[in-house]
């Protein structure tokens, strides 16, 4: 009878706990941009071609007529954006949707554009060349791309927007220092520095907590979050530099450190410590190095870039199998707590 106990256990609790991480390698590919809570990912692969990736099948997502595309973010509704040269060689920014077909976004009068990431709402951000040939951060909606300014210089980048149409990125300043920006209702706002000269936001959450990367007084450079109307210094994992590409909702952070021995280790970062994500390598992975977490999602899946063992830079995709557990419903729960206490009685008779 003790065995039909440990099945009948088995049975009532892999309905309810899984640990750690699967690892998925996604194959002959450079980078994984970026993820979706339904598990699509972009990706960049070999021979400058973009990519989704989703249940265990990678397609080629085309071009605009030029030889190199690249995917950067995705939508709940798997709506892609990034950039592909046209057949004139000059990259353009473009919006695919799921299924159909790449459309050109344009530019804000010069020869290039790329678009960086999409919300829900379709509302896309990027970096296009104006007719003076200064790249500047973009929003593009409803057919219109629109520049979003600087602090009084001459260039702008938009790296991330939410579902409220809060934007971020980074603008240089009449000095020509790069300081990162944060842009809600028409106002761009200065985030500051750690004490440096530089800083980059990356990335932000529905909240409008923003990540990115700052320098300190020392020139170092260093991942930080900036939440109400304060920049936080994250540390690093040993080594002098460290990055932050991404937040989701529940506020956990991923990026990328140097360690004690100066290699670059992806990170994920709550509660207050930065964790090194090849300490959750699992079994068959040996020799791998997870080098830069770029995007994280609800779940706490995350996607970025890796050195496999033969020291190539491949695509990885980290799911969180805690996050993923299927809770039964009450009455199956029911049922089957029933069905353990039965065999239960019964083995003790």
């Amino acid at each position: 009878m003790r065995n039909f106990v440990i099945i009948a256990l088995f049975l009532l609790f892999s309905e309810c706990s899984l640990f750690g991480y699967t690892m998925v390698d996604l194959g002959d590919t450079i980078a994984a941009r970026d993820i979706n809570d339904n598990g699509q990912v972009v990706v960049n692969g070999q021979l400058s071609k973009g990519y989704l990736y989703e249940n265990g099948t990678m397609t080629d997502i085309g071009n605009l007529g030029g030889d190199s595309v690249n995917a950067r973010g995705i939508n709940s509704s798997g709506h892609i954006v990034g950039s592909s040269k046209l057949s004139s060689g000059y990259p353009n920014a473009f919006f695919l949707d799921y299924g159909g077909s790449m459309i050109s976004l344009g530019t804000l009068g010069g020869t290039g554009s790329e678009a960086k990431r999409i919300n829900d709402l379709n509302q896309i951000v990027g970096s296009s060349s104006n007719a003076a040939g200064s790249s500047r951060a973009f929003i593009y909606q409803n057919g219109i791309m629109t520049d979003l300014g600087t602090f009084g210089g001459t260039e702008s980048d938009a790296y991330d927007i939410n579902n409220s149409g809060q934007i971020v990125g980074y603008a240089l300043t009449a000095s020509n220092e790069i300081h990162a920006f944060s842009y809600d209702s028409g106002v761009m706002t200065d985030l500051g520095t750690l004490g440096g000269t530089y800083s980059f936001a990356l990335g932000l959450n529905e909240s409008g907590q923003v990540v990115g990367r700052a320098h300190n007084a020392s020139d170092q450079y260093r991942a930080f979050l900036y939440n109400n109307s304060t920049m936080i210094n994250l540390g690093t994992l040993g080594g002098d530099y460290s990055a932050a590409y991404d937040i989701n909702d529940s506020g956990q952070i991923v990026g990328s450190s140097t360690n004690s021995s100066g290699e670059d280790h992806a990170f994920l970062y709550e509660n207050g410590i930065m964790v090194d994500l090849n300490n959750y390598l699992p079994a068959g992975y040996e020799g791998w190095t997870l080098n830069y977490a770029l995007a994280i999602n609800s779940y706490g899946d995350i996607v970025g870039i890796a050195t496999n063992a033969d020291d190539a830079q491949r695509a990885f995709y980290l799911y969180n199998d805690d996050a993923h557990v299927v809770i039964p419903e009450p009455a199956t729960f029911v049922l089957l707590v029933m069905a353990v206490l039965s065999v239960l009685k019964k083995s003790f008779r």
